[in-house]
């Protein structure tokens, strides 16, 4: 398994995950489409050793994905309102991001 993190240029794909418009995300929302209809908002992180995260609101949406890196530190996602790609980071368990559930109907 690649264990590299940082962004991923992969095009529109975090786009296509992104609400369109600047209703909540900041000025360029760039490549934001939502044509997933995942309709990603902007929610930030938070780091458990200095409090809520340093980005200003608008313009970042992170989500914890199901896979674990190590003992204490698992992989998360990142869209940006100043890219349309998709970012792959780790960070520790304790940390704060959102998550996304979906009911099977």
């Amino acid at each position: 398994m690649e264990s590299k993190d940082g962004w991923r240029y992969s095009g529109t794909v975090g786009g296509k995950l992104k609400e369109a418009g600047t209703n909540h995300w900041d000025e360029p929302n760039y490549l934001a489409t939502n044509s997933s209809g995942f309709k990603a908002l902007p929610a930030g992180g938070r780091d458990n050793s200095i409090g809520p995260c340093s980005l200003t609101k608008g313009e970042v949406a992170q989500y914890w994905t199901a896979t674990a890196y190590d003992i204490n530190s698992s992989w998360y996602t990142s869209l940006f309102y100043l890219d349309g790609g998709v970012g792959r980071h780790r960070y520790y368990n304790y940390g704060g991001r959102s998550i996304r559930c979906v009911k099977d109907e």
